[in-house]
């Protein structure tokens, strides 16, 4: 949320931000043990996009769940159960996940949490003349002198590190 504004000090957090759903969350979702962790991505996907739980082992932790999750999540899947059990197992986790995402993005749009890039223009613009303006005349009608002189000295400058043969 690096590029939205704060979030007010007086604003409270909707629920699913609210311990009360964050601990049991955490508790059946953690890939600590063989399955099921069945709300697995819901507690780590929270606390990585909010705005009120950003501390640095919070962040650690739910990145280490992702990435459990994840691993045990394969190894269930190559397992006796297969990939039928290993999908039904991550199905419930990852329904919450799109919704309380879903829930958090429409609360942003309702509190102004949201900064809204401007628009891109409809058509490129267009090369200015203001470039050719701020150059003095006189360079543009420099003699071919002046230029091989230029020239020669830009080669000697980048040969200057090297030995003579």
């Amino acid at each position: 949320m690096a590029q939205n504004e704060p979030i007010p000090p007086d604003l409270e957090p909707p629920w699913y931000y609210q311990r009360w759903f964050l601990i049991p969350a955490f508790v059946f979702g953690a890939p600590l043990i063989s399955p099921p962790f069945v709300l697995w991505p819901v507690w780590a996907i929270l606390i990585l996009r909010s705005p009120w739980h950003n501390n640095v082992l919070l962040n650690g932790l739910a990145w280490a769940m992702l990435v459990t999750g994840a691993v045990m999540g394969y190894k269930n899947a190559q397992g006796e159960g297969g990939v039928v059990f290993a999908v039904a197992s991550v199905v419930p986790g990852v329904m919450v996940t799109i919704i309380t995402q879903v829930m958090w993005t429409r609360f942003r749009l309702e509190h102004g949490l949201v900064v809204e890039r401007p628009n891109p223009p409809e058509e490129p613009p267009e090369p200015s003349d203001s470039l050719r303006d701020t150059q003095d005349t006189d360079n543009e009608e420099e003699s071919t002198e002046e230029r091989r002189f230029r020239r020669s000295q830009r080669r000697r400058s980048s040969r200057s590190g090297r030995s003579p043969r």
